[in-house]
């Protein structure tokens, strides 16, 4: 199985469009707890809804979100 990078691309891609977990909570209509717990590692959402809202939110492709290291 591949290293997923979900977690670690997500808080990488918050702070390089200089956003808070508040800001992109509202913005794509996600928990902050998700976040949170997304960009922890605690959880990673395996719902493909969460994956493609953030991935659209950042503009970056689905596969590279989960895959690929920013």
């Amino acid at each position: 199985m591949r290293k997923r990078y979900v977690g670690h691309n997500l808080r990488a891609l918050r702070k390089k469009h200089k956003k808070t977990v508040k800001e992109v909570s509202k913005e794509t209509g996600l928990a902050i707890s998700t976040i949170e717990d997304i960009e922890d590692e605690i959880s990673f959402s395996n719902y493909i809804d969460t994956i493609v809202k953030l991935s659209n939110y950042f503009e970056v492709r689905v596969h590279d979100f989960v895959y690929k290291k920013f």
